[in-house]
């Protein structure tokens, strides 16, 4: 017996006794693990928003995936989003997606806002225009000339009544711009609904910075340039909020919206605003003062003049420069602001309403530019605007001052520019390419001729322009990017040039050069670089043709013995561009371009 146990304890110790335990226990320690942590899993991802958000997330992209292929084929309706487009990395959604969304959930997906600072891709700002409309938009065509050849710093937002399908081409910027609409009454909640809706599925797209609320009867009364950099420049945005004590204002206001509203927070305001996004997120995400406005009983009660304007005087006053952009005539006593017809569309008119003499606060300054956009326009008006949308350049007039600064504006758009050239059709090159890339980028003056010549000058302009001011110069400049935006911002020496009243006043020659001897004068060089033979006397420089091109003349042009000032030393390169050459002087200087102007 003794000898049976004793072999039964060998065995147990024995090393393969010892093993096989080891791994039984470790097996059942793996399989424990296991079960816990499989269990931890499942009850996170049964109670988490994230299995929410996943589930969301995958039931969009298998909508998505069959609806593709119908939405691919389907080019007779142009409502909502007809067509499968490739996602920007900045939008959280394209309009088709927000069809099956209630209002809840369209809001509460627009008052996301990222915590990181930096964006997953190049951001453009853009301006996001919103359309309210009954129905058709009448102006339609002057906003497509408007938006032209800007396509990345806008987006288009159509609100319909529902049923309504907007026929436009697939080539026009409003081309799948019509969001998912909802029955609208005039002056009632519902009317703040669709505010709210247009502002939401604007808010999707991160790249958007602006916002803009328009109707049909709608324009625009500035450029496009012009609109953007007023827009994205300003540290504001524009509602227009104030205390109305008659009874559309504080005659609108009820008792039991106190204590969350009080009669000194009550405000009214134009209903067409433009607000930036950082007020756009709030206001979508407001929870609180929306339904008061919302839910209110009275009819008309007209919440799109109150709840905006009140809520921002409450609590974001600071960030609000409480005026709006969009003009409209209330000077007649009226419910309703006064209509425009084709009869009343003319240049004097438009002109008027531009710039009525007044000076609005914007950035801290008082600029003369007021307004962007107009209402209350009808159909009838819609030609004669057309016609004087793209008004013809006058040489001599303000016209061509107002056509160098919408270039300079355009150009300005790309931040990559830095450099600015002014050129005519009949300009030529005398340098090649890297020559001239290097001297203007590497110069730390911008080039504009400008001397004294009291020629022109008129009484009038003092005291806002000074006699000994007054300069005069080619009109054929080079800047600096600081310059090209101071430029392009003045508000109040550039109306006393564009509204000279005297024809051949060719205030081309005057502006700039004036504005920067005032201003800048030791950011400027203060001669030009492109060449000009003014030798004959005559109202006209002198024109070369084909029988003027020698390598002679060419290099007498590239090198006339002369020094010019560059960064505070001297060069014998004054010269990179020359005027003016006829067309049959072009196939003489190509055959030169190559032996003479190295290029």
């Amino acid at each position: 017996m003794k000898r049976s146990g004793r072999g039964r304890e060998e065995q147990e110790k024995s090393p393969g006794s010892i093993t096989k335990d080891f791994s039984i226990g470790l097996l059942r320690l793996v399989s424990v693990l296991i079960i816990f942590v499989v269990s931890v899993v499942v009850g996170f991802s049964l109670t988490s928003p994230i299995y929410r958000f996943f589930s969301l997330q995958t039931n969009q992209s298998y909508k998505n995936s069959t609806m593709a292929p119908m939405l691919a084929t389907t080019s007779s309706k142009n409502f909502s989003v007809l067509k499968y487009e490739e996602e920007d990395c900045l939008s959280m959604g394209s309009l088709n997606l927000m069809d099956g969304m209630s209002d809840e959930e369209l809001f509460w997906r627009a008052s996301t806002t990222p915590k990181k600072v930096e964006y997953p891709c190049d951001r453009v700002p853009r301006v996001a225009f919103m359309f309210l409309t009954r129905g058709p938009l009448p102006m339609l065509p002057l906003w497509e000339r408007f938006l032209k050849g800007h396509e990345k710093l806008f987006s288009i937002y159509v609100h319909a009544r529902p049923g309504y399908e907007l026929n436009v081409s697939n080539t026009s910027a409003f081309y799948g711009r019509q969001i998912p609409s909802q029955h609208v009454e005039w002056g009632s909640g519902s009317l703040l609904d669709v505010e709210m809706r247009l502002l939401a599925n604007a808010l999707l797209d991160f790249s958007n910075k602006r916002f803009v609320l328009l109707s049909e009867s709608c324009i625009p009364i500035q450029n496009f340039p012009t609109v953007y950099q007023y827009l994205i420049g300003s540290s504001h945005s524009f509602v227009e909020s104030y205390d109305n004590p008659t009874r559309d204002g504080r005659g609108r206001y009820r008792r039991w919206m106190w204590p969350a509203i009080r009669l000194s927070d009550w405000q009214k305001g134009s209903q067409w605003f433009e607000i930036n996004r950082v007020l756009a997120t709030i206001i979508i995400s407001d929870t609180k003062y929306y339904p008061i406005f919302r839910n209110h009983s009275s009819r008309p009660f007209y919440p799109e003049e109150h709840c905006i304007p009140t809520f921002l005087h409450m609590f974001y006053g600071s960030l609000n420069e409480n005026r709006t952009v969009t003009w409209v005539d209330w000077s007649k006593p009226s419910q309703h602001p006064a209509t425009f017809g084709k009869a009343n569309i003319t240049e004097r008119f438009v002109q008027s309403i531009r710039n009525n003499g007044t000076l609005c606060p914007y950035n801290s300054t008082k600029p003369s530019v007021c307004y962007l956009f107009a209402r209350k326009f009808e159909p009838s008006a819609l030609e004669p605007l057309l016609n004087l949308s793209s008004s013809h350049v006058e040489w001599g007039s303000g016209s061509l001052v107002d056509a160098e600064r919408r270039l300079l504006a355009n150009a300005l758009l790309d931040f990559s520019n830095e450099r600015f050239v002014l050129l005519s059709e009949s300009c030529i090159p005398i340098q090649n390419f890297p020559t001239v890339y290097q001297y203007l980028t590497r110069s730390s003056h911008s080039f504009v001729e400008s001397y004294y010549s009291p020629a022109r000058y008129r009484r009038w302009m003092w005291p806002t322009i000074s006699p000994l001011d007054w300069r005069t110069g080619s009109q054929w400049f080079e800047i600096n990017r600081v310059l090209a935006a101071t430029i392009v911002s003045d508000t109040k020496y550039y109306p006393v040039f564009r509204k000279h009243p005297k024809r051949s006043f060719h205030p081309e020659e005057h502006y700039i050069q004036t504005f920067l001897h005032m201003f800048h004068g030791s950011l400027n060089e203060n001669r030009t670089v492109t060449w000009v033979d003014w030798s004959t006397a005559g109202l006209h420089p002198a024109t070369f043709g084909k029988a003027n091109i020698t390598e002679r003349f060419v290099q007498s042009i590239r090198n006339n013995g002369t020094l010019c000032s560059y960064n505070s030393a001297k060069t014998s390169v004054c010269y990179l561009f020359a005027r003016k050459f006829e067309p049959s002087a072009l196939e003489p200087l190509l055959n030169l371009s190559s032996s003479v102007m190295e290029f």
